[in-house]
């Protein structure tokens, strides 16, 4: 075998480490049992601790026993994407996935990672499996997630995924280069609605630039303060970039509030003032409006009179006062919706009042 072609081949955090016989069965079961393959084709560089161990016939058992106290805990296959057919095994810390080749040539990377892993055989074995080791930084819940995007059947529509799973997806789709699946995942993220500070926390590690401005001005003019898990990350400079116009936007809000106020007051103020005693003579001034109810005009003594035609009928004479009774009835209908119409307005001013309190 030509040593230099089966090294490990690292492309954005995944490498090739290999292939197996997949028409040969792997002693890899989904309980965690310990796996074993019979034919390994490739060689391990010293340096890598991280690829698979294997005993090699020729050790002694003193050299076989410490390799294999060296080979760390196997992931498990998962059950889900455990496919026997499947011809790429994808290597995570905690996950195994045994899955299709042409489902992983759509991203960039792994597609790139197969056909290097192909250069050293003339015509590829059909019965071989390649092994996609990712780093320590990429989780098998990612891959996971991914793999349930992909293998989501679409016939009777998009299924709905939650944010952690399209999330994921994105992760996955922008480390492995798959811009169609990236952009799938970040259309329907939009489609979500999530919190401000999520957005940004998605903004900076996937680079969303259209998602920042929103989401920092939604935190900007929010009533409620930034939580202390909110300015870890956002980090120094943008928290107090986003506190100084805080307090900018608070001052602004002020200033209207109390030209609102006073202009509250001014109006209650004009219509309280047409309830007092006193005023101007002018047209609408309390004495035209209010004669009888305001008090100022007294009123006259009661002298009605009743006495009998000749025919015999009953007739009334009114006295001065009960002349005028309809006028101070009218007039006392209004004071009672101009009285109305003060409380509502006082009402008003303190619930506004009590709204920028809180």
């Amino acid at each position: 075998m030509n040593t230099e072609s089966s090294r490990p081949i690292s492309l954005s955090g995944a490498r090739v480490v290999g292939t197996v016989l997949a028409d040969v069965e792997p002693g890899v079961s989904l309980n965690n049992s310990t796996p074993y393959y019979p034919i390994i084709l490739f060689t391990l560089p010293p340096d890598v601790d991280e690829c698979l161990r294997i005993l090699i016939p020729e050790h002694s058992d003193a050299d076989a026993a410490a390799i294999e106290d060296k080979k760390p805990t196997p992931a498990s296959v998962h059950p889900e994407f455990a496919f026997a057919d499947g011809n790429v095994e994808i290597q995570t810390t905690d996950q195994v996935f045994w899955v299709h080749e042409y489902h992983l040539n759509k991203f960039a990377v792994f597609a790139a990672l197969i056909q290097e892993a192909r250069k050293p055989e003339a015509i590829p074995g059909s019965g071989r499996r390649f092994i996609l080791a990712c780093d320590k930084k990429t989780k098998g819940e990612d891959i996971y997630n991914t793999l349930k995007v992909i293998y989501a059947s679409h016939i009777d529509g998009v299924p709905d995924f939650s944010s952690s799973t399209l999330t994921s997806t994105l992760r996955i789709a922008s480390l492995f280069d798959y811009p169609a699946l990236r952009k799938f995942a970040i259309s329907k993220l939009e489609e979500m609605n999530m919190p401000a500070i999520q957005r940004i926390q998605l903004s900076d590690e996937f680079t969303l630039p259209s998602w920042e401005t929103p989401a920092f001005s939604e935190l900007c003019s929010r009533k409620e303060s930034i939580s202390q898990a909110e300015a870890e990350i956002l980090g120094m400079n943008r928290f107090v970039e986003i506190a100084r116009i805080r307090e900018t936007e608070r001052a602004r809000l002020a200033v209207k509030f109390s030209g609102g106020i006073f202009e509250e007051m001014l109006q209650a103020s004009e219509l309280a003032s047409s309830l007092q005693e006193g005023g101007s003579n002018g047209p609408g001034s309390v004495q035209d409006t209010f004669v009888y109810s305001s008090g100022r005009s007294a009123l006259p003594a009661c002298t009605c009179a009743i006495w009998t035609t000749i025919q015999g009928n009953r007739v009334i004479n009114p006295c001065s006062i009960h002349k005028i009774a309809p006028k101070v009835l009218e007039e006392g209908q209004k004071l009672l919706k101009q009285r109305d119409e003060l409380l509502k307005r006082l009402g008003s001013i303190q619930s506004a009042f009590n709204c920028r309190l809180e």
